[in-house]
């Protein structure tokens, strides 16, 4: 961000103090700039350590040789794959212009779109506008003739102000007054005006890099994992594609459209159905709930008549839940054991159980706990005053 001679020479002091006495398996540059850097001090800082870069420009042949090892992925490098595109879609398209520029003029995107576009000079116009003011692009784009297009690579600008204009920004300012087709490579450009662009995302970019430096640091050797151009991804404006009279059946296969809109017609459909198929199932809803609402009332009748049974009867019926609780105590039981309900719900079953037996019953509600058939037994109990009782 910041590549004045004293800002690197203090981030270089930095980094040599802070991993000095450490050995880096993979040092990672994800810009130009971090690139610069550490080619320029890679000597004093890595001298040992293989480096994956992602960068807009392929280093040299010197570069890739140092000792260490040197590859990575290069971004931005589109050209061909996005003037094919272009020309794919206007088959009479004579002249090309490439718009591109940095802060630093360095020229380095021109000079890489012209040695990737030298094969198209013999067919198509090419011309380069590089490191134009906004208002130099506007004046050179607005009457281009109609058998031409824009690459639109990337560029950085300053206004009056001073105040720095990226890619999207710079391209809204021209793009307006520009009467033929734009295709780009600078993300994100699509919906500032661009019809289509091939773009190497800086998802897919990082995805490529860290799967290239896992393979280092699992050992593999640098010097056989050649450089590569950056995944790119096929985008368009299904605006941009309207105003210039192309379809999507045009595009290639997987191939990205934003900004779709659609008929009215197609939305009212869309409402319609939408409508209908929330009735359906409103209508669905409230007739289970109709019969929940049934079913659960035929289970409390039924629940309350087996009460009304069970207290009444004159048997003595007793409710137990799996650990021998007495949860239910009828007239019967109260008759027969001479306990009230009060008395002893809540409590062991084993008040009305001789200490002779307590083993018999414990077996007993074991099997129902692990719901085994219990057979008909006859037992014996105690009532209130001790007195033994046979039950079955």
């Amino acid at each position: 961000r910041f590549p004045e001679a004293p800002q690197s020479a203090l981030l270089h002091d930095y980094l040599r103090k802070k991993y000095r006495d450490r050995k880096i398996d993979v040092v990672v540059a994800n810009s130009d700039a971090s690139l610069d850097f550490l080619l320029r001090y890679r000597n004093d800082l890595f001298p040992r350590s293989p480096m994956v870069f992602v960068a807009t420009r392929l280093p040299t042949r010197d570069q890739l040789a140092t000792p260490g090892g040197l590859t990575g992925i290069v971004n931005v490098r589109t050209y061909k794959e996005t003037l094919d595109l272009a020309l794919r879609m206007h088959p009479d398209t004579d002249q090309v212009v490439v718009i591109s520029g940095t802060l630093q003029h360095d020229k380095r995107l021109e000079t890489s779109a012209r040695e990737e576009l030298q094969a198209y000079e013999g067919r198509l116009r090419i011309t380069y506008l590089t490191d134009c003011s906004p208002a130099e692009l506007i004046a050179a784009t607005r009457n281009l003739p109609r058998r031409s297009i824009v690459l639109y690579v990337w560029q950085q600008s300053k206004n009056e102000q001073g105040q720095v204009l990226e890619a999207p920004d710079v391209l809204a300012l021209f793009a307006p007054s520009t009467p033929v087709p734009i295709y780009g490579m600078a993300n994100p450009a699509v919906g500032r005006g661009i019809v289509g662009e091939y773009i190497n995302t800086a998802e897919a970019s990082a995805r490529r890099a860290a799967e290239i430096a896992v393979q280092v640091a699992n050992c593999a050797r640098i010097e056989e994992i050649p450089v590569e151009s950056a995944p790119s991804e096929a985008i368009f404006d299904w605006r941009e594609l309207g105003r210039c009279g192309m379809n999507e059946g045009e595009l290639p296969p997987g191939s990205i459209v934003r900004f779709k809109t659609r008929s009215l017609w197609e939305e009212y459909r869309e409402f319609v159905i939408g409508a209908l198929t929330l009735i359906v199932l409103q209508t669905g809803l409230v007739g289970w709930l109709l019969l929940e609402r049934r079913r659960r009332m035929k289970s409390e009748v039924a629940r309350l008549q087996l009460a009304t049974i069970v207290e009444s009867s004159g048997d003595a019926i007793i409710g137990l839940s799996l650990d021998g609780k007495i949860l239910t105590w009828n007239a019967g039981a109260q008759s027969l054991y001479g306990y009230t309900a009060a008395e002893v719900v809540g409590s062991s079953i084993f008040v009305i159980v001789p200490s002779d037996r307590t083993e018999e019953v414990s077996q007993c509600l074991s099997k129902i706990a692990a719901a085994e058939r219990v057979e008909n037994f006859e037992t014996v109990r105690l009532d209130k005053n001790g007195t033994r009782i046979n039950v079955s």
